[in-house]
């Protein structure tokens, strides 16, 4: 990617693995740090390029990302991110 943030590695990406069986609430609160952390990477990685804009639409997350912060997406809304947790269904 050229870049010291690079979001592809599959170190970075392991928070997308679907789990078996149900998580820990400590396991749950890893992966969405990991997400957001995917995502910081993201936005870096395409700050240092200089981009002047910059589309959050193709990333897998539960959250909403504005100009001062982030709220959790409604859940009818986040159907991507259901799929990357256990389903109990």
């Amino acid at each position: 990617m050229g870049t010291t943030y690079d979001f592809t590695k599959k170190e970075i990406n392991s928070w997308r693995a679907k789990p078996k069986k149900p998580e820990s609430t400590g396991a749950l609160k890893k992966r969405i740090t990991a997400n957001i952390d995917h995502t910081l990477m993201f936005l870096n990685a395409h700050l240092e390029t200089g981009k002047q804009m910059i589309n959050y639409s193709g990333l897998s997350s539960p959250f909403i990302f504005v100009t001062n912060g982030l709220a959790l997406k409604r859940i009818e809304r986040a159907d991507q991110w259901t799929t990357t947790f256990y389903d109990y269904g």
